[in-house]
């Protein structure tokens, strides 16, 4: 199967450009996956990645040994070994979809953000979803992203810029991603209560 041209299609790397403007000097980044936030991180910025698949992070931690990488499952074990107040942007690019609990990590993220930093999610709309499966199923005949990375949920523009309503989070910016709308970015801040 090859992924580039699914990705291609369906402009998945398309988001970090959208993302970029927004991350700090100290990157939080859960899902990592093999690294495709690294290449648009500012000059000189340090980066922590977390994901599930500890192949995949023994892996990165070869590749970027200057940078910070942990295997940890969201859904099993919290955030709390990491340092308050450190990240300058915690970004959560196509994994809220994939959560158990998003309410739970969303304010486990809170409890890391400083005044400053900036909670960035992405995830795709209903119609990216649909596309990705359809042409990896119609093209690759596989049932890769259905069967290893099933969506438990899916949100609209209202469910995700509301997702932290009663945690004193704002979503400062919304926008669609895509030439057809397939993923959607929000950007969060911490208000003062």
């Amino acid at each position: 199967m090859n992924r580039t041209i699914i990705d291609r299609f369906t402009q998945y790397a398309a988001k970090y450009k959208y993302i970029a403007p927004y991350l700090g000097m100290n990157v939080l980044d859960i899902g990592c996956g093999h690294g495709s936030l690294i290449s648009f991180l500012p000059e000189k910025a340090a980066y922590t990645g977390i994901d599930t698949n500890e192949e995949t992070i023994n892996a990165m931690k070869l590749k970027y040994p200057q940078f910070s990488f942990f295997r940890l499952n969201l859904d099993e074990e919290p955030l709390s070994n990491f340092d308050k107040n450190r990240f300058s942007s915690i970004v959560m690019s196509a994994v809220i979809e994939h959560l158990g609990n998003p309410d739970s990590v969303v304010r486990q993220c809170k409890t890391l953000m400083s005044a400053d930093t900036k909670l960035i999610i992405t995830t795709p709309t209903n119609l990216g979803d649909w596309t990705s499966r359809t042409i990896e199923k119609t093209f690759f005949r596989t049932g890769y992203l259905q069967d290893t990375h099933p969506h438990l949920r899916h949100y609209n523009k209202r469910q995700l810029t509301s997702l932290g309503t009663g945690i004193n989070l704002k979503c400062i910016y919304f926008r669609y991603l895509g030439w057809h709308r397939q993923n959607q970015l929000a950007i969060y801040i911490k208000t003062v209560c």
